[in-house]
């Protein structure tokens, strides 16, 4: 995984998963990118990862499902004890 200051500006995105390098970008936080928002879209971007090296790259290319399991991963991990 890599952090960039400028991903955002430059990609139009706050995160991105690059199957062919496997590798996820995301940008880092700052003042108009919170810390919360970056890590959803790290879990995001996670999700789409493990399904594709998983072989699921149908499920990877619905962004519905995968927004929606990334925010799931996120919020049992937010709220752990």
């Amino acid at each position: 995984m890599e952090v960039a200051e400028n991903f955002a500006r430059d990609q139009g995105c706050i995160g991105k998963w690059y199957p062919s390098q496997n590798r996820i970008v995301l940008q880092a936080a700052d003042d108009v990118h919170a810390d919360d928002v970056v890590l959803q879209t790290f879990w995001h971007e996670a999700t789409h990862a493990a399904l594709d090296i998983l072989g699921y790259g149908e499920w990877s290319e619905n962004e519905v499902f995968v927004e929606q399991f990334g925010q799931v991963i996120y919020q049992i991990l937010k709220t752990k004890r």
